[in-house]
Order: C-alpha cells, then structure tokens, then sequence
C-alpha cells in the first residue's frame, strides 16, 4: 500500500434517520481510499498450471494475512487476483472496497447475495436470497475460502492449461452453476448439487480438459471435498441456538470458525502439493512463445525424413531430452538447441501447428463456403504467429489460399 484516506465518508450523513438504521438492519458505512502498487494481469491472463497455482496459493496466503488483521476480503473473483511482479509475490489480493472489519475470523454483517460475484459467492451468501433474515449469518473468511474455490474451478473448466480460453463448443459439459444466468436460489442448487452429488466428481473429471487431469485433477478433488465438508456443517449449524427471533444471532458456526489456522494450513499444504508434483512430474502446460526459428524448417523436409515428434495431448520435458540429440543435429546454424528447455517451447509450437492444421483440414471437408473457413480459424490465430499463417497458406490451395493471403496482409504487415 503506497498510502490511504480514511473517514471520507459514511452512509448515515445522507440517510436522514431511517428507522432501518436504528433497529440495526441497515448498517452505516464509511468510504475510505486506498492508493496500492501496480502489479500485474489477472489470474486469467496465466499461461502455465504453474503460474495459476502459485498465484492462487499465494492469494489464499494473502487472504489469511489479511484476517490475520481483522479484515474479510468478500470479492474473491478473478479480476480481484493478480499476477506478482518478477521476483515478488506470485499472486497478489486486491480490491479492498468491499472489505470489512472483523471480529476474529467473523465480521459483524450478515451474508448478502447482493454483495460479491454471483459465479463465486459461496452458498451460504446465495442463500440469503430467501432465508429469513433473522436466520441470516454474519460474514465470514470460510465463504471467502469457498470463493476461492469457485475460481479455481471456473478456471479449470473454461481455459486450457496453457491459458487458450476453451471454444464454446465446449461449454456443453461444463457445470450449470458457471453460467450466471439464474436466481441465486437457482445458482445455490446447482453449487450444491455440484458440491454433493456422488456423480459429481466424475462428471468434473469429464468436463476438464485432459491436461488439467494429469496435472491437478487430486487437488481439485481435495479442493471439493474440503469445501464440501465446510458447506455441508454450515447448513447443518444454521438454525441452532435459535430460541427466538432476535439479533445479534446465536454463534453457531464457533467450531467451524475455531479451526481457523487448520483451515489454511490444510489448503496451503493442497497447493504446496500439487506444486511440487507438477515440478516434478515436468508436466507443466507452458503457453508458446516464438523463439524465432523457422517453424516450417521440419514441415518442409520430405515425410520419411522429418523428426519423429510425440503425438500426445501434453508434451513433456523428457520428450524434449529424448530429442534433443535429433535437434542438435538437425537445427539450421545459428540455432539454440542445447538445452531441453528450448527443444520443448519448439515441440509445443509444432503441437500448436499440428492442432491448427487438423482444424484446417475438418473445416476444409465440411464447409460449403470456403471464403468463411478463415474466418472460423481466426481464433486460433489471435496470437499473430506470422509462421503459422504461412503453413495455413502451403496446406491449402484455391480460395483458402487467397483468403489466407488476404488476412496475412491485413494483420501481419
């Protein structure tokens, strides 16, 4: 934080003397102004498992700093989760406006559907829509941590592990509660049915694009339950102590909120975890940078002579060791390809080429007009790899050709 205003202002100047204010359902509030560092993207804008792992670890970590100061975040959403600068923090918490003083790990006011991101608000702020208010709980870090979930699965569900946004073709198999499109009573049942269904952790597993699977499919898994269980004693606890209607409610959650250091512990150590496993594995989904080599050099050469290339899903570093040789012997001169780090931003980039070549030849055999197939790939091409407009322009003929060549003009020049 560079500096900050408190007391600028509070609600109840400009409120008169509503009787909402004195019976305590409608809280004053104060406007405060906070100048804080610039840092970097949002969360969304990852492109490795490693990168949005360590940026939402380092966030949760951020979050508890934060309760460890009496303040409950309650915005969790992507917007809000940035990528550090180089040599900081990897993930920084942001965006403070909606934050609140609190009493330990609980604040003083109630959950409100109204408050936060439908997509990540926890179930127990959804179910304020239509719990009668005086049943309806105060704040608290564990609907934050469960926001943190929400993001972590809205992640892995609509982007690639190298940060492609998925086509929408895809969004067929995705879980209901993503679409924001609903009441929150109607978001609460598809969050809880998500949460509690037996068939719900196949029906994820099938949603996620395969390399999320083999990279954190077990923290994911953990991620659930560990939300589950909470959610789950939560809406269990709600309505004890309840003797009558009145206000400050009954703690009810005491237990929950009691294991507050567990709680962080836990799911820190879900993280430290997976990150240690993807080290180890080398099986990060790294986003394809140009390093300048000619890409059509192996496209080129005749079929019985190319480089055998791995056709997987997820390219790996003992892919790019066991070619290394083969690349060292076969690189034009000028190239860098002794180590196995620059033969595996390579191999990715002819795996990209290849997906994007299959793309060309489905779309080529099945569309009528072939002025719009172009049109189709753009999205494919958004990252403006010059190289692989001139591969999409030596596998097609005719009119394909003639539009490649066109957009090639436009938007490589």
């Amino acid at each position: 934080m560079v500096s900050y205003e408190d007391n600028r202002a509070q609600t109840k100047d400009f409120m008169g003397e509503p009787i909402a204010l004195k019976d305590n359902t409608l809280k004053n509030r104060t406007k405060i102004r906070i100048i804080m560092k610039a840092y970097g993207p949002s969360i969304e804008k990852f492109s490795s498992v490693t990168q949005v792992l360590s940026a939402l670890r380092d966030a949760i970590a951020a979050h508890k700093a934060l309760l460890d100061r009496n303040i409950i975040h309650r915005d969790i959403s992507p917007n809000n989760i940035l990528f550090g600068l180089d040599e900081c923090e990897r993930g920084v918490l942001i965006d403070l406006d909606l934050a609140l003083k609190s009493l330990g790990p609980l604040s003083e006011i109630p959950v409100d559907f109204r408050t936060g991101t439908r997509t990540f608000q926890s179930l127990m702020v959804l179910r304020s829509y239509n719990l009668n208010p005086v049943f309806v709980p105060e704040y608290d870090y564990l609907d934050d941590i469960e926001a943190f979930f929400w993001v972590f699965a809205y992640i892995v569900f609509t982007y690639a592990p190298n940060g492609d946004r998925l086509p929408f073709k895809d969004h067929r198999k995705l879980p209901q509660w993503l679409w924001n499109d609903g009441s929150p009573c109607l978001i609460f049942a598809r969050k809880f049915t998500f949460l509690d269904s037996p068939s719900a952790a196949l029906d994820a597993q099938d949603a996620m694009h395969p390399g999320w699977k083999a990279t954190c499919c077990d923290l994911f898994l953990e991620f659930r339950e560990f939300v589950h269980e909470i959610s789950y004693e939560k809406q269990r606890l709600v309505y004890k102590g309840w003797k009558e209607h009145r206000r400050p409610a009954p703690d009810r959650f005491a237990s929950l909120l009691a294991k507050v250091d567990e709680h962080y512990a836990s799911l820190l150590g879900m993280f430290d975890a997976a990150l240690k496993k993807v080290a180890e594995a080398g099986i990060d989904e790294t986003c394809v940078e140009d390093s300048g080599v000619d890409i059509l050099l192996i496209l080129q050469e005749p079929i019985d002579e190319r480089i055998h290339l791995p056709n997987k899903a997820t390219i790996t570093k003992a892919d790019a060791k066991a070619l290394n040789p083969t690349f060292l012997n076969r690189a034009p001169k000028g190239s860098n390809f002794k180590t196995e780090e620059t033969v595996l931003v390579y191999l990715k980039r002819i795996q990209t080429l290849r997906k994007v070549w299959i793309s060309c030849k489905k779309i080529s055999r099945c569309s009528g007009d072939r002025a719009k197939v172009f049109q189709r790939l753009d999205p494919h091409l958004a990252f403006n790899n010059r190289n692989i407009l001139k591969l999409v322009v030596v596998l097609f003929e005719g009119n394909i050709q003639m539009q490649a060549q066109k957009w090639i003009t436009k938007n490589s020049a």
